[in-house]
């Protein structure tokens, strides 16, 4: 009787404070896993939601910048050269390397109509960074002229700057000069680029001095219009002898998309750049 006693005040305990002696029914087990799957429910959507709407702004910030920095180098490069040029197709440009991906066991011209910008600019002995630096001059038989008299009255020789879209990235590549006889066999800074994977698969030629320079990944559109010293749009620029019109130009309107991947967040920049040469 004692002990029958002890247990029945436990229990009357254990129930004043609110533990059920009996334990939960099955309704009650039901009713309580159903609120806690949609609480977790409810926290896992707010989680994912915050983690694609910081995986998107990532992913934008990231374009934005990467936007930025191509046009930076881009702008440079229109302000200074002498011309947009519709090909390189002629010597002493003719790219092996131009519009594929692989080596070429015949030479290929760029056109300005895949699309991609070409631009003409004057060589330098140094970088343009170099505070020295000074064009460098042909080697020509000019009647009264060489290159120990009146040098500056020589032609000057000059490189090709090309932009272009390959397999969702913008390139940068060099096309440089190095067969015209220059005076006092001056060395040319700027150095002719090639194809990463020409380097890597060792299919590089001589003429191959550095890599192109990749400017933007994720690249899904690139546009490129020319306009004339009054800032009207050129017509006809990309029809069949377009390549004679955009000589004329003086600037050119270049729209750069970037698409991150999974490819839903977009974001694009337009510029219209002036040559000052």
């Amino acid at each position: 009787p004692l002990r029958r006693q002890r247990q029945m005040c436990i229990r009357d305990s254990l129930q004043s404070v609110g533990f059920g002696y009996t334990g939960f029914t099955l309704v009650e087990l039901v009713v309580s896993m159903t609120v806690v799957s949609i609480i977790m429910l409810t926290i896992g959507v707010m989680f994912t939601s915050s983690y694609q709407e910081a995986f998107k702004t990532k992913g934008q910030s990231e374009a934005d910048n990467s936007l930025q920095s191509a046009f930076d180098i881009i702008e440079k490069d229109i302000r200074y050269s002498i011309s947009f040029t519709g090909t390189s197709g002629v010597n002493p440009f003719i790219d092996r390397y131009g519009m594929s991906t692989n080596a070429q066991s015949t030479p290929y011209g760029w056109n300005y109509s895949l699309p991609s910008l070409i631009l003409t600019s004057y060589a330098s002995n140094q970088r343009s960074s170099a505070v020295a630096r000074h064009p460098v001059y042909e080697n020509s038989p000019i009647s009264g002229f060489n290159c120990t008299n009146l040098k500056m009255y020589q032609p000057k020789i000059r490189y090709m700057t090309v932009y272009f879209v390959r397999d969702g990235s913008l390139y940068r590549r060099i096309l440089v000069d190095k067969t015209t006889p220059r005076c006092n066999n001056e060395e040319v800074a700027q150095k002719q680029s090639c194809p990463m994977d020409a380097f890597n698969s060792g299919t590089a030629n001589s003429s191959c001095e550095a890599r192109d320079e990749e400017l933007a990944q994720n690249v899904s559109a690139l546009s490129i219009e020319y306009y004339n010293s009054s800032g009207d749009r050129i017509p006809q620029q990309y029809t069949p002898g377009g390549t004679e019109h955009i000589a004329e130009a003086q600037s050119v309107k270049m729209t750069l998309r970037i698409t991150p991947p999974p490819g839903n967040h977009s974001r694009s920049r337009t510029m219209q750049i002036t040559r000052i040469n």
